[in-house]
C-alpha cells in the first residue's frame, strides 16, 4: 500500500488558478484513497467544500463528490464508534455539518454542465433521504430545489418548488433570515416580477439583513430588475456601490463580477464597463474555469468586445439548454445579442 502524504492546505490555497486548484486536490484526494489516508482524503474533501476563499470556484460535481464522500466516512465512523464516546460526539457533528451542505451543493449542480439531468435528479433523491433522516423539514429542499430549478431555467419546477417552500415551515436546517430573503430575490427575478425583487430587496440593501453572502449575491437581479423597470439611475448608482463592494472582498466573490460588468454595458457605460473588464478579467475568467455557467456569464461580459466571445457564449448557451432540455440561456442571449437589442 502506498503511502499518501498528509494534505498541505497551504500549497493547494497558493494555486491562483482554480482549475490547477481543483485538480491538485482531486490528485491528493486520489492519492489519501488509493493509501487509505482517511485523515487527509477527509481534510481535501472539508478544504473543497467548505473553504470560504475558494469553495465557490470548485466544480459542483467534484464538491458533490466530496461531500458524499465526507457523509459516508462520518457515517461509518458513528457506526464503528462506542455510545457516549468522544469519538461518536465527534462523527454525529460531523454527520450533521455534511446534512447542512447538501443543499447548498445540490442547489450548484447544474453550473456543472458536465453532470447529466440523472446525476442531478440522484442528488435531489439523497438530499431528500437525508433531510429525513436527520427529521429535519422540507423548507431548505424545496428552496433547494427552486434554486436548481433557476439554474436549469425550469420556470413551471421554480415556481413549484416555490410555492411548497412557502408552505412549508422553517427548522433548524434552514438558512439565515439574509439568505431566505435573497432567495426570494432570486426566484421574483427569475419569473420577472421586477417590482417585487425592489420590494423584497429593501431591507437587504438598507443593512437591516445581511450575512456573509450578502447582500453580495443580490446586487446582480436587484440592478437588472431596476433597469427593467426604467430606473436606471437608482441601477447605476447600485452597480457603482456593488463593484466597489464585491472589488474588495476575497476571491471567492468573484464568480459575481462578470455580471457586474454586463450590467454596467447595459446601462450604457460602454467605457467604464470596458475598463472594469481589463482590471478584473483574469478573475472573471478564472470563476468560470470549473463551472460552466460562471463561464458563459465571462464570455457574455466579454462578448461586447469580441465577437468570437459572444459565438462561444452562443454554444455555451445551447449546450446548457440541451443538458436541461429548454431553451432559456438562448433566449437570454438573443435578449442581450439579438437584433433587436439595445446597448
Amino acid at each position: 500500500m502506498n503511502q499518501a502524504s498528509p494534505f498541505n492546505r497551504n500549497a493547494l490555497s497558493d494555486l491562483t488558478d482554480s482549475y490547477e486548484r481543483q485538480q491538485a486536490a482531486i490528485e491528493a484526494f486520489n492519492q489519501a484513497v488509493e493509501a487509505g489516508d482517511d485523515d487527509s482524503a477527509r481534510a481535501v474533501c472539508e478544504f473543497v467544500v467548505r473553504d470560504e476563499e475558494s469553495c465557490n470556484l470548485f466544480g459542483a460535481g467534484f464538491q458533490m463528490h466530496c461531500l458524499t464522500w465526507l457523509t459516508q466516512h462520518f457515517r461509518q465512523r458513528y457506526a464503528e464508534s462506542e455510545d457516549g464516546s468522544e469519538e461518536e460526539a465527534l462523527a454525529i457533528e460531523g454527520l450533521i455539518e455534511c446534512f447542512w451542505e447538501h443543499k447548498w451543493i445540490v442547489a450548484r449542480l447544474p453550473l456543472d454542465v458536465s453532470l447529466t439531468q440523472e446525476d442531478i435528479a440522484n442528488a435531489n433523491e439523497l438530499l431528500a433521504a437525508l433531510h429525513e433522516e436527520g427529521h429535519l423539514g422540507a423548507a431548505a429542499v424545496e428552496k433547494c430545489l427552486m434554486l436548481q430549478s433557476i439554474h436549469m431555467g425550469e420556470a413551471e419546477a421554480a415556481r413549484r418548488h416555490f410555492q411548497a417552500w412557502q408552505n412549508a415551515a422553517d427548522d433548524e436546517s434552514s438558512d439565515c433570515e439574509a439568505c431566505e430573503q435573497s432567495s426570494l430575490i432570486e426566484y421574483y427575478h427569475f419569473i420577472g416580477e421586477h417590482a417585487k425583487v425592489l420590494e423584497c430587496a429593501e431591507p437587504v440593501l438598507s443593512g437591516h439583513l445581511i450575512c456573509g453572502e450578502v447582500p453580495h449575491i443580490s446586487y446582480a437581479p436587484v440592478i437588472d430588475s431596476m433597469i427593467k423597470l426604467g430606473r436606471e439611475q437608482e441601477a447605476y448608482s447600485l452597480l457603482q456601490r456593488a463593484m466597489e463592494h464585491i472589488t474588495e472582498e476575497n476571491q471567492n466573490f468573484s464568480f459575481l463580477l462578470a455580471p457586474l460588468a454586463v450590467l454596467c454595458f447595459r446601462l450604457g457605460k460602454h467605457e467604464e464597463a470596458a475598463d472594469f473588464m481589463d482590471e478584473y478579467a483574469e478573475e472573471m475568467h478564472n470563476a468560470g474555469k470549473n463551472n460552466v455557467l460562471y463561464g458563459l456569464d465571462y464570455l457574455l461580459a466579454v462578448a461586447p468586445f469580441n465577437e468570437d466571445a459572444q459565438a462561444a457564449a452562443r454554444g455555451l448557451a445551447k449546450e446548457l439548454d440541451e443538458r436541461n432540455g429548454n431553451s432559456h440561456y438562448q433566449s437570454t442571449l438573443e435578449y442581450l445579442f439579438g437584433p433587436s437589442a439595445v446597448h
